[in-house]
């Protein structure tokens, strides 16, 4: 007669374990999608000085901010500014900035903005194909991806009025 209470009661134990297992597995998978959505995608851009620019070439020691930016945008001109007159804030960062357009207006927009061009921790690449959206996901002009170290992304700004929300972000 015991017999089988404790026949029912492994059974429902045994279901218990299997269930927490399953439980916890799904966990841990949702757990590295979730980091696989937030790491740098793979790319490859245009430089503006001729040749291809990859996620590979990220230097592997720091944070990195990556712009993308129309030279036709009043906003990006404005961002762009900030950088260049807060060179000594993002100087710990490697900087890509990505522009869906050709060589020579992105050439009239760098120089416009005074000081850019001189930063020498900043790669400008060109996205003529314009798959930036397709690989990052929907982006405004301007929009700023500032990663960690582990190339991870810290946060996603759209638009810029005051470059302390990017480098409030790095010294984090």
């Amino acid at each position: 007669m015991k017999k089988p209470i404790y026949i029912s009661l492994v059974i429902i134990l045994a279901g218990f374990c299997y269930l927490g297992f399953i439980a916890i597995s799904k966990q841990i998978t949702k757990n590295q999608h979730y980091e696989e959505a937030l790491k740098i995608p793979s790319f490859s851009f245009y430089k503006l000085e001729g040749g291809f620019f990859s996620n590979d070439d990220l230097t592997n020691n720091g944070k990195v901010l990556i712009v993308y930016a129309s030279p036709e945008c009043v906003h990006c001109e404005e961002g762009a500014k900030l950088l260049a007159n807060h060179k000594e804030a993002i100087q710990s960062l490697q900087v890509v900035i990505v522009f869906p357009f050709e060589a020579a207006e992105v050439q009239a927009f760098c120089d416009r903005v005074k000081g850019l061009r001189s930063i020498k921790n900043v790669s400008f690449l060109l996205d003529p194909f314009e798959e930036f959206r397709e690989l990052f996901g929907y982006s405004n002009f301007p929009s700023f991806f500032v990663y960690d170290e582990k190339k991870l992304l810290i946060k996603k700004i759209e638009g810029i009025s005051d470059i302390h929300q990017i480098t409030d972000l790095i010294d984090s």
